[in-house]
């Protein structure tokens, strides 16, 4: 014999459906449209992040700067790396691996040198409307701009707000 749920139990039943449905939908919304989450997919990015490091992105950022961590898709794989250069900037990358914006020096602590790689964009290169420029930190054998050209705005996913080493999880 099955029992039956009294009117008071079902109305309890209902509303706690509603609420793990508005909780559903809130998760939704945070994870899958305001923020994303990522796994760093090499070590294309060290010291800053290792492979396997776990992220966490901000989706709705329109205008990336220089200095920016960003992450992006580009030709079906994700990428990570730190914005150079944005839209109307010149980058050119001198035969002795620097990296030069507008025509000044770009330092950055704790990058290597920057070659340039056979078969990547021609310098200098302007980047038109809504374009980057993207170094990786490891730039001996990071995947960036050298290699597959600027980022348009469509290949863009999000700006990285934090980083969780995979090794404090």
């Amino acid at each position: 014999m099955r029992p039956t749920l009294s009117p008071a139990d079902r109305r309890e039943l209902k509303g706690l459906a509603l609420r793990l449905a508005a909780f559903a939908l809130g998760g939704w919304l945070l994870l899958g449209v305001v923020f994303g989450v990522g796994s760093a997919p090499n070590d294309d990015m060290h010291p800053a992040m290792e492979a396997g490091d776990v992220y966490v992105y901000y989706r709705l950022q329109k205008n990336w700067r220089a200095g920016d961590l960003v992450c992006a898709k580009k030709q079906g794989h994700t990428v990570v790396g730190r914005v150079a250069a944005a839209q109307g900037d010149s980058v050119a990358i001198t035969p002795q691996g620097q990296v030069m914006v507008n025509g000044a020096l770009v330092l950055q602590r704790d990058a290597s040198p920057t070659p340039a790689y056979e078969g990547g964009p021609d310098y200098p290169l302007t980047l038109g409307e809504g374009e980057v420029f993207l170094l990786c930190d490891n730039r001996r054998t990071g995947a960036d701009s050298r290699l597959f050209g600027p980022l348009s705005a469509n290949q863009r996913r999000g700006k990285i707000l934090v980083i969780l080493r995979r090794s404090q999880l």
